[in-house]
Protein backbone atom coordinates (compact mmCIF):
# COMPACT_ATOMS: atom_id res chain seq x y z
CA UNK A 1 0.00 0.00 0.00
CA UNK A 2 2.23 2.81 -1.22
CA UNK A 3 1.62 6.43 -0.34
CA UNK A 4 2.15 9.14 -2.94
CA UNK A 5 2.03 12.91 -2.63
CA UNK A 6 -0.70 14.79 -4.51
CA UNK A 7 1.80 16.34 -6.91
CA UNK A 8 3.20 12.90 -7.81
CA UNK A 9 -0.32 11.46 -8.14
CA UNK A 10 -1.30 14.29 -10.45
CA UNK A 11 1.71 13.82 -12.70
CA UNK A 12 1.48 10.01 -12.82
CA UNK A 13 -2.22 9.30 -12.41
CA UNK A 14 -2.38 7.02 -15.47
CA UNK A 15 0.46 4.88 -14.14
CA UNK A 16 -1.15 4.65 -10.69
CA UNK A 17 -4.51 3.66 -12.18
CA UNK A 18 -2.82 1.00 -14.32
CA UNK A 19 -1.10 -0.44 -11.24
CA UNK A 20 -4.41 -0.74 -9.37
CA UNK A 21 -6.24 -2.01 -12.45
CA UNK A 22 -3.62 -4.72 -13.10
CA UNK A 23 -3.68 -5.82 -9.46
CA UNK A 24 -0.06 -4.82 -8.84
CA UNK A 25 -1.36 -2.64 -5.99
CA UNK A 26 -4.59 -3.21 -4.08
CA UNK A 27 -4.68 0.34 -2.76
CA UNK A 28 -2.71 3.55 -3.22
CA UNK A 29 -2.94 6.28 -0.60
CA UNK A 30 -2.76 9.88 -1.83
CA UNK A 31 -1.41 12.32 0.76
CA UNK A 32 -1.23 16.08 1.16
CA UNK A 33 1.64 17.29 3.33
CA UNK A 34 2.18 13.73 4.54
CA UNK A 35 -1.44 13.26 5.68
CA UNK A 36 -3.66 10.73 3.84
CA UNK A 37 -6.54 12.43 2.02
CA UNK A 38 -7.71 9.84 -0.54
CA UNK A 39 -7.46 6.19 -1.55
CA UNK A 40 -7.18 4.83 -5.08
CA UNK A 41 -8.79 1.38 -5.10
CA UNK A 42 -10.41 -0.87 -7.72
CA UNK A 43 -14.20 -0.47 -8.04
CA UNK A 44 -14.89 -3.94 -6.61
CA UNK A 45 -13.61 -2.79 -3.21
CA UNK A 46 -15.97 0.18 -2.94
CA UNK A 47 -19.07 -1.43 -4.47
CA UNK A 48 -22.21 -0.94 -2.41
CA UNK A 49 -23.83 -4.01 -0.91
CA UNK A 50 -26.89 -5.26 -2.85
CA UNK A 51 -30.10 -3.52 -1.89
CA UNK A 52 -28.37 -0.38 -0.64
CA UNK A 53 -29.02 2.78 -2.62
CA UNK A 54 -27.68 6.26 -2.25
CA UNK A 55 -30.13 8.47 -0.43
CA UNK A 56 -31.20 11.52 -2.38
CA UNK A 57 -30.67 14.87 -0.78
CA UNK A 58 -33.07 17.70 -1.28
CA UNK A 59 -32.08 19.45 -4.46
CA UNK A 60 -30.84 16.28 -6.18
CA UNK A 61 -32.62 15.71 -9.44
CA UNK A 62 -33.85 12.21 -10.26
CA UNK A 63 -31.87 10.56 -13.05
CA UNK A 64 -33.54 10.19 -16.43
Amino acid sequence: MPTVDILEAKSSLSRLIEAVEAGAETEIIIARNGRPVARLVPPSIVARPPGRRRRRRSGDRPSA
